[in-house]
């Protein structure tokens, strides 16, 4: 899959600076290399180019946006990531407002934080005054939200009168239960 018009490129290597050219040309490469190592049906490549070039002033824009994020990005999983968005959108699984809005998700990203939401774990426990920082940023993200449910243990205690201590029950009101979102849940099965 390539697309990128000769031009495009010519504006990268006209940046002037040696290494910001180098390293957003890498970074293009990885973007590249990741949406080609992902596509390995032949007729999909197809008609993701059919797809490309259906509509060349939007996709100029598409290519404008891609472009000023990959470039953006400091480290090379970030366009790796943005590539499994793109193709994503290419799939239709996601419109392209969606795509821009977890692009921009992406790259507000910090490498532990991607690592935490894409997780086997559908629940993440936190204490208050422990350090939740990752789990903090994915909620001002609007990955996650914090879990207000009460487990089925803890409502037969409510019903049952049972009391609990005064050191459990700090210990409780200090510790918080979070899940992905729902548009948390969509971009961590993209980044998969």
């Amino acid at each position: 899959f390539t697309g990128f018009p000769e031009k495009t490129i010519e504006c990268i290597l006209q940046k002037g600076n040696p290494i910001h050219y180098w390293n957003t040309f890498a970074k293009l490469i990885s973007f590249l290399d990741e949406i080609n190592r992902r596509i390995a049906d032949e007729e999909k490549r197809k008609s993701y180019r059919e797809k490309f070039k259906s509509n060349e002033i939007f996709r100029n824009r598409e290519l404008e946006y891609i472009l000023i994020l990959i470039d953006r990005y400091i480290s090379f999983d970030k366009p790796q990531m943005l590539a499994k968005l793109y193709l994503a959108y290419l799939d239709d699984k996601i419109v392209w407002e969606e795509f821009t809005m977890y692009a921009e998700v992406i790259d507000r990203f910090l490498l532990f934080d991607c690592r935490t939401l894409t997780s086997g774990a559908t629940t993440f426990h936190t204490l208050r005054d422990s350090s939740a920082d990752i789990i903090l940023r994915l909620v001002a993200l609007g990955l996650m939200a914090e879990d207000k449910s009460v487990s089925i243990t803890e409502a037969r205690r409510v019903i049952s009168g049972e009391s609990k201590s005064a050191s459990k029950m700090s210990s409780d009101s200090k510790r918080k239960k979070y899940r992905r979102t729902d548009f948390g849940r969509k971009l961590a099965d993209i980044l998969r």
